[in-house]
């Protein structure tokens, strides 16, 4: 491997583009691989029972296996299906909140603490 790398500079594009493409196929199958096992593959209710004197509650893991995603896919369609109602939801409250301020009343007051009347000799 060291004399390939050593020797890759000669090599025609096309075969360092291929070489690039490889390298960073593996590289984001490699990333996607640890993540969807620390992601999909944790068992919540036995990890935590391990380390404290309470019973395990099985019939709540259970129910935790029952409404896990099938793939890792699924949970990615709905983390964006939670994401679209979360910033839809903000946009509603930051509607309701921008029309329910009275404008004109709060440029009075900011006007009125920031020149007093004495400023201007009223």
């Amino acid at each position: 491997m060291p004399g390939y790398l050593s020797t890759i500079h000669k090599r025609s594009d096309a075969h360092k583009k291929r070489f690039a493409f490889g390298v960073s196929a593996l590289f984001t199958l490699a990333l996607f691989s640890v993540w969807s096992v620390f992601a999909f593959h944790s068992t919540p209710s036995a990890a935590v029972a391990k380390n404290t004197l309470e019973p395990v509650q099985i019939a709540g893991a259970a129910a935790a296996l029952d409404t896990a995603p099938e793939s890792p896919f699924e949970a990615i369609k709905g983390g964006f299906q939670n994401l679209s109602a979360a910033i839809s939801q903000g946009f509603n409250q930051t509607k309701t909140t921008i029309q329910s301020v009275d404008v004109n009343q709060e440029y009075k007051s900011v006007r009125d603490e920031a020149l007093p009347n004495t400023t201007y000799g009223n």
